[in-house]
């Protein structure tokens, strides 16, 4: 069975959020409320400079906030505020870049 999020992340993203020094820092991840007609949605998209990596909208029937990716087919999780939710996102993000850590470097050093 694939679930796409290895276990330390599933762990992280069940467990319950509670203030940590590491997510007091900014977050590079700018978030712009979606808008239809001029009127504001439940819905925000994040941004990393001009590229999109996710959304977090409310699921009014069930009443909490679910995010996604389009880096991943896949990628999605819920919390039960916003804020829960953007910081699900964020650490499945963080998460799924470290994937990437050496093919990046190995560019950066030429």
């Amino acid at each position: 069975m694939k679930f796409g999020r290895s276990p330390r992340v599933m762990a992280s993203l069940l467990a319950p959020l509670r203030p940590d020094p590491r997510s007091l820092r900014m977050s590079r991840i700018q978030w712009r409320q979606d808008r239809v007609a001029g009127v504001p949605l439940k819905r925000f998209v994040g941004f990393v400079g001009p590229v999109e990596v996710g959304q977090v909208a409310y699921d009014g029937s069930n009443r909490f906030w679910v995010w996604s990716s389009s880096l991943q087919e896949d990628a999605w999780g819920y919390g039960p505020t916003e804020q829960a939710a953007k910081t699900a996102f964020e650490i499945w993000l963080r998460s799924w870049l470290e994937n990437f850590r050496a093919f990046l470097q190995a560019t950066e050093r030429g």
